[in-house]
C-alpha cells in the first residue's frame, strides 16, 4: 500500500516545526548571584561563552511530534492501493433486489444499496429519499479508477439536485421496474398557482386540472383525461394573487397584464400567458422552456424583475398546441411554473443516466474505514497535547525549584 494526501497543501503547515525549535533555543537558563572570592580577580571585560543549545529535550520531541501529526491531519493522510479493482452494482432503494440479476457463482463483486454508508444488498432495503447525485459522484469519486460500476434504478428517480451527474468512470445505468425512490405524500408534488381567465377559455382549465391531478399522483397523467372534483387551488375571473413565494399564476386572458399583475411579477412572481396577452415585456432575448418531441418551441421565458414570463406559442387548446395531450404535459408545465433557482429533484431514470467526464477530479478517501487514518491522528493529537501540558507543567516546576 501506499500513503497518499487528499490535500496536500496542508503539509505547509509542516512549517510550524519552526516554532517550538525557536521557543526551546530562545529560552535561557535562570543564572544565580553566587559570591566567590577567588573571581574578584578577574578582568572586568571577561565574560562566559555562549552557545546556542536545546533544553529540555524530552518536551522539544513531544512539541515537534504533535505539530507533525496536525500537519498531516491537515493533509488528510490515506492509504491506497489495498482495495481490489472488484466490480460494484449499487441499487437505489425503490428496486427490488429480486430484480437485480445474481452475480456469478465465484464472483466477488460488491453489492450494495445506494444510501448512505453503502449497506450490503442482503440488508433491508434504507429509507428513500437519499441524495442520489451526491451518492452516486462520492462513489465514482472513492472507488479505484478501474472498478467497473453498476447501477439500477426506478423507473423514476427522485433525490436529484438540478445538475448533470458527471462521472469519472463509464457507468452501466440500468433502469428497474419499480416505485420512484421517495414517498411522497398526496398533493405535496404540487406546484401551487392561481389562473384567470376569460369565459371563452373556461375549456382550457381541463387540461390543468389534469396536470394538478398528476402532481398529485406523483407521474405524469394524459392531460386530456377530465378529472372531476380535482379543483385548481383559485380559478376565476379575479383569482387571488398567490402569496406563496414558489406559486404562480396562469393568465388566460386577452387584452393588457393589470398594473397589480405587472408588480407582481416585478416582485419574483411567475407567470404563464397565452400570446393574445400583453405582457409589455420584450422576448427577443427569450429561452426555450417547453419543447415538443421534434424539438419545436412550444413555450418560451424570460425574466421580468425578480420574475418570469412564461409564453406559449398558440393558445391552450388542443387544436393549436397538440402537446396538451402528451402524457408529459404535465411535467411540462410543472417546471415552467417552477420559480427560478428551484432545482428539480425527481425525473424519469432514463433521462437522467450518467455523463461520463474524465477530466473529473478524484479523491483518493477509502471506502473501508480500516484504512482511514484521520481517526488515528485525531487520538494521537489528543493524547500528545495531554503529554505535552503534563511534561510542560513539570518542566516550568523544575525550573523554579
Amino acid at each position: 500500500m501506499n500513503l497518499t494526501f487528499v490535500f496536500p497543501i496542508g503539509l505547509l503547515a509542516l512549517g510550524a516545526l519552526l516554532v517550538p525549535l525557536l521557543l526551546h533555543l530562545a529560552r535561557r537558563s535562570e543564572y544565580r548571584t553566587v559570591d566567590f572570592a577567588a573571581l574578584r580577580w578577574l578582568a572586568a571585560h571577561a565574560r562566559p561563552r555562549r552557545r546556542l543549545r536545546l533544553v529540555e529535550h524530552g518536551l522539544l520531541l513531544v512539541r515537534l511530534a504533535l505539530v507533525t501529526a496536525i500537519a498531516l491531519l491537515l493533509a488528510g493522510p490515506v492509504w491506497t492501493g489495498g482495495m481490489r479493482s472488484r466490480a460494484w452494482t449499487v441499487v437505489v432503494p425503490g428496486v427490488s433486489p429480486a430484480a437485480v440479476p445474481l452475480p456469478a457463482k465465484d464472483s466477488v463483486d460488491e453489492r450494495r444499496w445506494l444510501s448512505p454508508g453503502l449497506p450490503r444488498l442482503d440488508q433491508p432495503a434504507p429509507q428513500p429519499g437519499a441524495p442520489i447525485g451526491s451518492l452516486l459522484r462520492e462513489l465514482d469519486a472513492r472507488l479505484p479508477a478501474a472498478a467497473p460500476l453498476t447501477v439500477w434504478v426506478p423507473r423514476e428517480l427522485a433525490g436529484l439536485d438540478g445538475a448533470s451527474i458527471e462521472l469519472a468512470r463509464p457507468v452501466r445505468w440500468r433502469v428497474a421496474p419499480g416505485a420512484a425512490n421517495v414517498s411522497v405524500p398526496r398533493g405535496a408534488a404540487r406546484v401551487p398557482f392561481a389562473v384567470r381567465f376569460d369565459a371563452d377559455r373556461e375549456s382550457a382549465l381541463i387540461y390543468l386540472r389534469a396536470a394538478w391531478r398528476a402532481w398529485a399522483i406523483g407521474h405524469s397523467a394524459p392531460a386530456a383525461k377530465p378529472m372531476q372534483g380535482q379543483a385548481l387551488p383559485d380559478v376565476s375571473s379575479s383569482a387571488n394573487l398567490p402569496a406563496d413565494r414558489r406559486g404562480a399564476l396562469v393568465w388566460l386572458r386577452s387584452g393588457d397584464l393589470p398594473r397589480e399583475v405587472i408588480d407582481w411579477v416585478l416582485a419574483g412572481g411567475t407567470i404563464l400567458v397565452e400570446p393574445r396577452t400583453n405582457t409589455r415585456v420584450s422576448f427577443a432575448s427569450s429561452a426555450v422552456a417547453w419543447r415538443d418531441d421534434d424539438g419545436r418551441a412550444l413555450a418560451r421565458t424570460v425574466r421580468s424583475g425578480r420574475g418570469r414570463v412564461v409564453r406559449l406559442e398558440a393558445a391552450l387548446d388542443p387544436a393549436a398546441l397538440p402537446g396538451v395531450l402528451d402524457g408529459s404535459f404535465a411535467s411540462a408545465l410543472r417546471e415552467m411554473l417552477h420559480p427560478p433557482g428551484v432545482s428539480p429533484a425527481r425525473a424519469l431514470a432514463k433521462d437522467v443516466a450518467p455523463i461520463r467526464n474524465p477530466s473529473v477530479r478524484r479523491m483518493t478517501v477509502p471506502l473501508r474505514r480500516d484504512l482511514d487514518m484521520e481517526t488515528w491522528l485525531v487520538w494521537l493529537i489528543a493524547v500528545g497535547f495531554v503529554i505535552e501540558r503534563i511534561a510542560g507543567t513539570a518542566a516550568r516546576r523544575w525550573r523554579s525549584a
